[in-house]
């Protein structure tokens, strides 16, 4: 991809691609602040944004896209003290038409890639001239993130993008991005009302919910957050990855949670899928957590595509394979064969993954370990530092593939 470092022709073959296009869907992996030979453009934050959105740029119009058929982006930051001076930045570069301007987490990360780096964004997108169309969706139960409060998020609370809709991150806070209360209970409970509001104006459901990933400030919560998540939810599952970060947008916040689901009037349904041979959240029990708590689906479908919960290195037990990260890596990535297989896909189906480590000085061994695997079959890909959901977890990953016909 001219303009674009190549991650195969770094110092080592980093194992994934800048770019997958799905039929009219577009999947950037995680672009960061390096030029074409893989240099940081600036130690500064103001340049390595710039440069992030320059790669963007360039990714998206070689797919056929641009930066107003964003769909959905989440940005990391080592340090959050960036938010503010982020937003201003990316409302400046994506312009101030809210139909430019798409969905949107930001999240605190223990580290990126490159010590370095202190920005990351991921971009999900639809070409520009193909059969799916992007619509902005006002939701006027939640606050408006470009007039709510007089500042300018450049971001927005809903897409609609064919039979797809993405919610922005939802944390808990009202109409006036004023946090709800300081526990981590009303927070929770506010979030999913959100998530719900958000969906709803594009024509969805929480039942309707494929993927969702939360991030929480505090791990000591991870019992509580599952507890309501499963009020909220109910019988209805997505898939889901649960993970530790180092702050929110704001100190006071303690959840954030993103997602998209099926419109309630897709052609397609969605399915969940039971697969042998990987742990089933809804009947194992691990420790002394009830299997109710969990609330996720490890596998399911939605017409050609699947989407996988965030995978880790555990047993059809849930046990712990072991205590070193190649071990849990290779069993990561054989749960994710085994998903995949199930329903008719395969590793070279994929389109997009995320890795989350605990300790990013693995992040070499891990990608060694990832290109072993899966080989010449890359995906787009983004590597980024977060706690997992037990101390003993070193790498965990989540997949998007599709079902080849």
């Amino acid at each position: 991809m001219p303009g674009l470092p190549d991650p195969a022709d770094a110092e080592f073959d980093r194992s994934y691609t800048q770019c997958v296009t799905v039929g009219d869907w577009v999947h950037l992996a995680g672009q960061v602040a390096i030029d074409e030979e893989w240099e940081t453009v600036s130690p500064d934050f103001e340049p390595q944004v710039h440069q992030v959105y320059s790669n963007i740029e360039m990714a998206l119009d070689a797919a056929g896209s641009s930066l107003g058929n964003i769909v959905h982006q989440t940005a990391w930051l080592t340090d959050m003290r960036y938010a503010e001076e982020f937003l201003e930045l990316r409302a400046e570069i994506l312009g101030d038409d809210p139909a430019d301007r798409s969905t949107s987490s930001m999240i605190g990360t223990q580290g990126l890639a490159r010590d370095d780096w202190l920005v990351e964004v991921e971009v999900t997108a639809i070409k520009n001239n193909g059969n799916i169309n992007k619509t902005v969706v006002e939701v006027p139960e939640l606050a408006d993130p470009a007039t709510s409060d007089g500042f300018d998020r450049s971001y927005v609370q809903c897409v609609q993008a064919g039979d797809r809709v993405y919610a922005a991150g939802q944390v808990g806070v009202d109409a006036e991005f004023d946090a709800v209360d300081s526990s981590f209970t009303s927070q929770t409970k506010q979030t999913y009302d959100n998530i719900s509001a958000a969906l709803a104006a594009g024509g969805a459901s929480i039942g309707n919910m494929l993927d969702q990933t939360a991030w929480l400030t505090d791990m000591r919560n991870s019992d509580e957050f599952l507890d309501l998540r499963g009020e909220a939810m109910g019988s209805d599952l997505s898939t889901s990855t649960l993970l530790g970060c180092s702050q929110l947008a704001k100190p006071e916040l303690s959840v954030e949670v993103e997602s998209h689901a099926l419109r309630d009037d897709a052609d397609v349904e969605k399915e969940v899928v039971s697969v042998p041979g990987i742990p089933d959240p809804t009947t194992t029990q691990q420790e002394d957590q009830s299997a109710s708590t969990r609330s996720y689906a490890q596998c399911l479908k939605a017409g050609d595509f699947v989407y996988l919960a965030g995978q880790i290195g555990v047993d059809e037990s849930y046990n712990v394979v072991s205590h070193d990260l190649e071990s849990q890596t290779r069993q990561v990535f054989e749960n994710i064969e085994t998903c995949l297989e199930h329903v008719g896909s395969g590793l070279e189906n994929m389109y997009h993954m995320r890795g989350y480590l605990t300790d990013m000085e693995h992040t070499e061994e891990f990608l060694d370990i990832r290109r072993e695997i899966i080989g010449d079959d890359v995906t787009s890909s983004t590597v980024v530092g977060h706690e997992l959901a037990w101390p003993e977890l070193l790498v965990e990953v989540e997949a998007k593939a599709y079902i080849p016909n």
